[in-house]
């Protein structure tokens, strides 16, 4: 995989190469993406915000993962009830809600970890155990 990320004004370009048997997975997130930036999470939550500012990740970190995570389960439980095209905007979110959990996880190994700032994992030996 190759992912390219490029600066114009206020816009990121990302120019992604993947494997053909993930372009099915890329289009979930993608979808998920679309959700959150234009529609739903733009309407509802953003309020001009970066994605870590928002509602999503601020209260992952005022009051605990357990906020995100709850949310994932909630909305899981919903699908099922939900006719599909509804249920794939469910799906959506979860997925969004998972960035989020996601994003304060990697802040927390930012913050507890010297060996590999910004880095997704850290194989040190003597890092504290992320609570």
């Amino acid at each position: 995989m190759n992912i390219t990320k490029t600066f114009f004004r206020n816009k990121i370009n990302y120019t992604i190469e993947i494997d053909k048997n993930y372009a099915s997975l890329i289009e979930q997130y993608l979808d998920a993406l679309q959700h959150a930036a234009e529609t739903k999470g733009k309407e509802r939550h953003a309020n001009g915000l970066p994605f870590e500012d928002q509602k999503i990740c601020r209260i992952n970190r005022d009051v605990g993962l357990g906020y995100g995570l709850g949310q994932i389960i909630k909305k899981a439980e919903e699908v099922v009830k939900l006719p599909p095209n509804r249920g794939i905007l469910e799906c959506c979110g979860i997925i969004n809600y998972a960035a989020g959990v996601m994003k304060v996880l990697k802040e927390k190994i930012e913050n507890t970890c010297e060996c590999l700032p910004g880095a997704f994992f850290c194989e040190c030996n003597n890092k504290e155990e992320l609570k």
